[in-house]
């Protein structure tokens, strides 16, 4: 088999339920797809890049990290999780040519955005206002910053963690 030079680290899932009913089985779970695949996809693929010529690692983070979302207990923990596994893994896997590095995208235009807008949970025109560009992001932006960290054009980039969000998180900081 060649050596793989890329990984995207990007499954996910969200509980809306509010905090105080949260069940621990639901936490474990969102803990499992987030994190745990995280790290376990990771640690498998770094082998191969050690074994190699290094590579690139993207994980997939979120906005959510530095403050508080409601109603998003489990995912804002795991998501906060993986910023930092992101980094740790960055300083520790460098010397082996592997660069470790995260996107955090604002509300962008998926399948799981467009259910939670069918439920209830978002409102489209809400989420887009939130962002200082006024408007959702779209999957080809996010994929646009991954395709740069996996590519040579950040050969100099590793730890960060990449903000895709237009201006949201501009906006919580103000």
């Amino acid at each position: 088999m060649p050596p793989i030079h890329g990984l995207v680290n990007g499954a996910g899932t969200v509980d809306n339920s509010p905090s105080e009913d949260v069940e621990l089985e639901t936490i474990h779970r969102i803990f499992a797809v987030h994190l745990d695949g995280t790290v376990l996809w990771s640690q498998a693929v770094a082998r191969s890049m050690m074994a190699g010529r290094g590579g690139s690692i993207v994980n997939i983070g979120s906005i959510v990290t530095p403050f508080g979302r409601p109603r998003r207990l489990a995912y804002a923990a795991a998501k906060s999780a993986i910023h930092s596994v992101t980094r740790t893994l960055a300083v520790e896997w460098a010397s082996h040519g592997i660069r470790v590095n995260a996107v955090a995208p604002g509300y962008i235009r998926t399948p799981l955005l467009a259910e939670s807008i069918r439920l209830g949970f978002a409102d489209e025109d809400a989420a887009a206002g939130q962002h200082a560009m006024k408007r959702l992001g779209e999957p080809r932006e996010v994929a646009d910053a991954i395709a740069y960290l996996l590519s040579e054009q950040s050969s100099f980039v590793t730890g960060a963690v990449l903000r895709v969000d237009g201006g949201f998180s501009i906006l919580k900081d103000e």
